[in-house]
């Protein structure tokens, strides 16, 4: 009886070993099309493929290495990246991902670098993939353009990000496929060349503001993203013209009557004013708990100090005389080294200084939920261990244990 299952065992061995040897000779018998790819048979038949296909593009802004930040975990979200430079501190060590950055301890391998050349680079799929294929769909021709012009200006952003920190990169305007699946690197200037070119092009064909969907492209958005890589590639007069696409037609935010300036600045950053004047791009998500992310406004316990403003970025804020505190006769506070610090705060330095301070950093002597009667004087249990200064822009305090 064994033998007889081993010698239909070796049977239906031999034919499929035989089966593999003809079918490997024909292409059918392979998967030839990509699979995470969508159908070019059955999809791009109809507007709602290419607002779909669109939405996707946002969308690949939502993700915690991108412009999503919370910040519990191993993230990479732009307040991490922020507190990679010298404006801030990641105060609970390698818990963090890209904490090796301030440390000089990184290398091209780090988790951090490779999560934010993928997640840049997904957006620049999802916009070559609707580029690509948004002119085999029957659809208004005006309104095809707005949807392309939305994808190129998407790109463009995407790879400002990525030269801006990678420098040279593959310059891909058409997806990589099975039968070209490589592409070298182009140098940055090209890149940056290229870009302006293009939105120069298609800028004036996006709605201005107010005449867009809710989180969608518009002409001022662009002309602000052609000015900023214009800007990081020294194309001066690029920039200008860009710029003056720009001036006067954006409000900026007022809170109340205006009179408040620490108001006019921290209230722009909060979930009240996500669509406020002054906002020319904004990444929407739906909140919490619906699996998409979320901003780091919510915090277990505040001011949170597993990021801290640095020293650097308060004493980089200008007296209200618009002179900088070395040169300022309102700046009360001390110069010498050392002479700030945990045990020994100087209060007085944190006084008559440009409110943008004080809206974005925490500083000693703040309360951090106004009318709270609960000072931050190193008694709230969250005391910045490096600094004194806790990060406040994008916190909602009221919405955070204190």
């Amino acid at each position: 009886m064994m033998n007889k299952i081993l010698t239909n065992t070796c049977k239906v061995l031999s034919a499929a070993a035989i089966l593999l040897m003809t079918g490997s000779c024909s292409d059918k018998f392979l998967q030839l099309d990509n699979p995470n790819a969508l159908s070019p048979g059955t999809y791009w038949k109809t507007e709602e493929d290419a607002l779909t296909a669109l939405t996707a593009c946002y969308d690949g802004m939502q993700v915690m290495a991108l412009y999503n930040d919370h910040c519990d975990g191993w993230r990479f979200g732009f307040l991490h990246r922020e507190t990679c430079t010298d404006n801030g501190d990641h105060a609970w060590g390698n818990w963090q991902l890209g904490s090796t950055i301030p440390q000089c301890s990184s290398s091209p391998n780090d988790e951090c670098f490779l999560r934010y050349w993928q997640v840049n680079f997904e957006v620049v799929k999802r916009c070559n993939m609707l580029i690509e294929n948004i002119d085999k769909i029957p659809m208004d021709a005006a309104k095809k353009d707005v949807f392309k012009a939305e994808a190129i200006t998407l790109r463009a952003l995407m790879y400002n990000n990525l030269t801006s920190l990678y420098r040279d990169v593959p310059y891909l305007k058409e997806n990589l496929t099975l039968d070209n699946p490589y592409a070298a690197k182009t140098p940055k200037a090209e890149i940056a060349a290229d870009l302006i070119k293009d939105l120069k092009e298609w800028a004036p064909k996006l709605p201005s503001i107010g005449q867009a969907g809710k989180g969608r492209m518009t002409k001022e958005a662009a002309y602000a993203i052609l000015g900023r890589i214009a800007l990081f590639n020294e194309k001066w007069d690029d920039a200008i013209a860009a710029y003056k696409n720009v001036i006067g037609k954006s409000e900026l935010f007022k809170s109340g009557d205006g009179s408040n300036y620490k108001k006019n600045f921290a209230d722009l950053f909060t979930e009240a004013n996500e669509e406020a004047p002054e906002v020319l791009l904004s990444v929407h998500f739906k909140g919490v708990g619906y699996g998409e992310g979320c901003t780091f406004g919510i915090s277990w316990q505040a001011p949170l100090q597993a990021f801290e403003g640095s020293m650097n970025l308060c004493d980089d804020f200008y007296c209200t005389d618009g002179l900088p505190i070395d040169k300022s006769p309102l700046f009360k506070g001390k110069l010498g080294k050392g002479e700030h610090g945990r045990d020994n705060p100087d209060y007085a330095r944190f006084q008559n200084r440009d409110p943008r301070m004080k809206a974005t950093l925490m500083c000693p002597g703040e309360e951090w939920v106004e009318g709270s009667g609960k000072t931050y004087d190193g008694t709230m249990g969250n005391w910045a261990t490096t600094s004194t200064v806790c990060i406040r822009k994008w916190y909602t305090p009221g919405q955070s244990g204190t």
